[in-house]
């Protein structure tokens, strides 16, 4: 019996690290400044002019980044706060 319940007691601690890992790993994204001025700058080279819909740079981020849709609204989000992109109703604009 006291067996049989350690077994399950390390069963359930590591499917409780793995759900907080998993959990933790997918709310915090860490970028590079420079990584993502450079990314900006190459996705509005590959785009005609220096403004675009918001939902083409965004799909544009997801493409570069390989990430979610909220992690690409953190991501222009981010580039707004250092004065890379402006942003107006529906367009984003290369600063």
């Amino acid at each position: 019996m006291e067996q049989r319940t350690f077994i399950i007691l390390i069963i359930l601690a590591a499917v409780i690290a793995v759900v907080l890992f998993k959990f933790f790993h997918k709310h915090t994204m860490d970028y590079n400044k420079e990584d993502l001025e450079k990314n900006i700058v190459s996705i509005f080279n590959g785009h005609d002019g220096d403004e675009m819909s918001r939902s083409d740079f965004l799909k544009e981020l997801k493409r570069v980044y390989h990430c979610t849709q909220k992690e690409a609204v953190f991501l222009l989000g981010a580039a707004q706060r250092i004065r890379l992109v402006g942003m107006t109703d529906s367009t984003v604009r290369l600063l």
